[in-house]
């Protein structure tokens, strides 16, 4: 408790403006370009080379040498860590330069999903507001052959539920980044990916894990029991280091975050999801924890719980 009052009482330092124009216009494509051509096209080297910039991969955390005092006994630490400090990684198998370069041109005449390309207004609206949040970097496609190791994947956009403040269900579209089509050199990224580098996600399968226990346990040797849970918001992807490009018209986009469509990704958020977790639930089971003394900044955005009355009778479980 006494290492986390000591990252608690960290200010980060001011933020220095991005080197890069996060706009979906072909002027800052252009500028983005001639910045990468600056650069040798070492996307990377630029990411790092300020620490203060939003760009910076870990930008949204603490310092690392601080979390290590809090953190440094978990498992999964070394690993989060090193994401913070260079970028998320994706362990892929090697690609030979020819099939690399002719799945390039094959993208690039395929171009988006029909999902994404049927509605050109809402695509740009999605897509500029990943740019807009430093998520997505503007380039021209013709910057694509210089990028070394590139590979390119359709957007596809995929409608889902989300809520708002206050409970009610909002339709919400949201872009996938298609990492599974195959162009005719069948070099797909997810293809590649050397699952056995991988961390096994286990939150991610929570919630049916939790159900088949909690039914088949308690709830046999005592039907009249009520199980409540709890249920979170997993944290914000890290951010990464370049990613693959994905066709907007006749710009393309370089991912600076792990995406919702690249094999690897679940395992690298919850390698950061996974650690939080495991603190939070360190945190309540130990004896110096006092909520008055370390009180949440989020608490207060929670509404109560919603408990069904006792004399709401309970249906029968199901096998």
């Amino acid at each position: 408790m006494a290492a986390i009052k000591d990252a608690l009482a960290w200010h980060p330092p001011p933020r220095s403006k991005p080197v890069f124009k996060f706009k979906l216009t072909e002027l800052a494509a252009l500028t983005n370009l001639e910045i990468l051509e600056s650069y040798n096209y070492d996307l990377q080297a630029i990411l790092l080379e300020d620490a203060h910039s939003p760009l910076c991969p870990g930008s949204e955390f603490r310092p690392t040498a601080t979390l290590d005092h809090v953190l440094q006994g978990h498992p999964l630490w070394a690993r989060a860590k090193k994401t913070m400090m260079h970028g998320a990684h994706l362990p892929v198998g090697p690609i030979e330069e020819e099939p690399r370069l002719q799945g390039l041109l094959e993208a690039i005449e395929f171009g988006n999903h029909k999902s994404a390309t049927k509605d050109g207004p809402k695509l740009l609206s999605i897509v500029g507001k990943e740019v807009e949040k430093v998520w997505q970097l503007t380039l021209p496609i013709s910057a694509l052959q210089h990028l070394p190791g590139a590979v390119l994947g359709p957007v596809g956009i995929v409608s889902q539920d989300s809520i708002d403040a206050f409970g009610h269900r909002l339709p919400k579209d949201r872009p996938i980044h298609d990492q599974s089509f195959s162009f005719g050199s069948g070099q797909l990224l997810n293809n590649r990916v050397i699952k056995d580098e991988l961390t096994p996600c286990r939150y991610g399968f929570a919630l049916s894990q939790d159900c088949g226990p909690a039914r088949e346990l308690p709830c046999r040797a005592n039907p009249a029991l009520k199980i409540r849970l709890q249920v979170g918001l997993p944290t914000r992807p890290p951010q990464g280091r370049v990613g693959s490009p994905e066709l907007h018209h006749d710009l393309t986009l370089v991912s600076l975050r792990t995406t919702f469509g690249d094999s690897p990704c679940p395992s690298i958020f919850s390698e950061i999801s996974e650690t939080v977790t495991d603190l939070t639930n360190a945190i309540i089971r130990c004896s110096d924890y006092d909520p008055a003394s370390f009180p949440s900044h989020y608490s207060h955005l929670l509404s109560p719980a919603k408990v069904e009355p006792d004399n709401v009778p309970l249906a029968a479980g199901r096998s």
